[in-house]
């Protein structure tokens, strides 16, 4: 990765996409990455410091980060030197469909992945800057526009969408 890359958006846009969902185990900055795209966009990255929403309407901070190359999704290890020295996990490598549309300024992406009892549905609001927020859907809501109970993020505001 480039240290002069800025987090952006990308090149990413509706349609099949590859979802990946790692664990960085490391003392000073334990937290996940969701990455999103494909071959030919790379891969857009999240860090999400409490972990994927476990249940419908339970939110989460996503933080937007420099598009990374598609190698490292797959990518597992150990890095040893660094701000990022740590154990990194692959928890799951999926297919899955990207619903993208821009709603009071904010970039709303929709996706589903496979999980233990069916479909797991997100919502990611993305507004401009790195703070993103990260919403588990109820299977139900097709919408995409479900506000989640109000839930303590890991900035310490209130992220209502």
């Amino acid at each position: 990765m480039n240290k002069q890359e800025k987090p952006s958006l990308g090149s990413l846009a509706p349609g099949n996409v590859e979802i990946f969902i790692k664990k960085h185990e490391m003392k000073s900055n334990p937290h996940y990455d969701l990455r999103i795209g494909n071959r030919e966009t790379g891969l857009v990255s999240w860090a999400v410091p409490k972990g994927m929403p476990e249940k419908p309407g339970q939110k989460r901070l996503a933080v937007l980060q420099p598009v990374h190359g598609y190698k490292t999704g797959h990518w597992t290890g150990k890095i040893t030197k660094g701000r990022g020295k740590g154990r990194v996990k692959l928890v799951k490598s999926t297919q899955g469909l990207l619903g993208m549309e821009d709603k009071d300024g904010a970039s709303h992406l929709t996706f589903s992945i496979p999980g233990k009892d069916g479909s797991e549905r997100y919502l990611l609001i993305q507004r401009q800057g790195t703070k993103g927020l990260l919403i588990r859907l109820d299977p139900e809501d097709e919408s995409g526009t479900a506000v989640p109970e109000k839930e303590d993020t890991a900035d310490g505001e209130n992220h209502n969408a």
